[in-house]
């Protein structure tokens, strides 16, 4: 049985056939057949922040990576780029 403050989460399982993003909610009984399968992928995901001001980080840390896989620039130069971008951008 799902705890309480999940209900609101199964509701929308139920009723909008949203997937819940909480691992105990991963392939719980409580879920719709049509959830529960791609409710289980939960486990094998990795929480991400969903702050507003992250989307000011993803660029410049996906540019770095690029940069360094490309071979266009070194890791630390790259990276440090990167901070520096993100630091500029943040406020």
């Amino acid at each position: 049985m799902a705890h309480h403050e999940h209900r609101p989460l199964l509701g929308l399982a139920e009723d909008h056939g949203f997937i819940p993003v909480h691992k105990d909610l991963a392939g719980s009984d409580d879920l719709p057949a049509a959830v529960k399968g791609f409710s289980e992928s939960v486990t094998m995901g990795e929480p991400m922040p969903t702050a507003p001001h992250m989307n000011k980080v993803w660029d410049p840390v996906k540019n770095a990576f690029l940069k360094v896989l490309k071979g266009k620039q070194d890791a630390k130069p790259a990276f440090e780029e990167a901070e520096t971008t993100i630091k500029q951008n943040w406020e």
